[in-house]
């Protein structure tokens, strides 16, 4: 599982930018990526990544994070 953490972890820090991105947003380009073929894991396990990057700092938030069509994230 870890592999599959490393790449969806890459897939969304790839995706996200210096500005305000919604949440969705993010984890419809990881679904559309085509390093995303072949992963088993749905919507709510890239969500899931995507919080653990913002605990660790990678990521900021602004908004509830878990309303994913609220909540927005920028690279710090």
């Amino acid at each position: 599982m870890t592999n599959q953490n490393d790449t969806i972890d890459a897939l969304i820090l790839s995706t996200a930018t210096g500005e305000w991105v919604k949440i969705n947003v993010i984890i419809a380009a990881v679904f559309d990526a085509p390093e995303f073929a072949g992963l088993d894991c749905s919507a709510q396990d890239v969500a899931a990544r995507l919080y653990i990057l913002v605990d660790n700092g990678q990521l900021a938030v602004q908004g509830n994070m878990r309303r994913w069509r609220e909540g927005e994230v920028k690279k710090i």
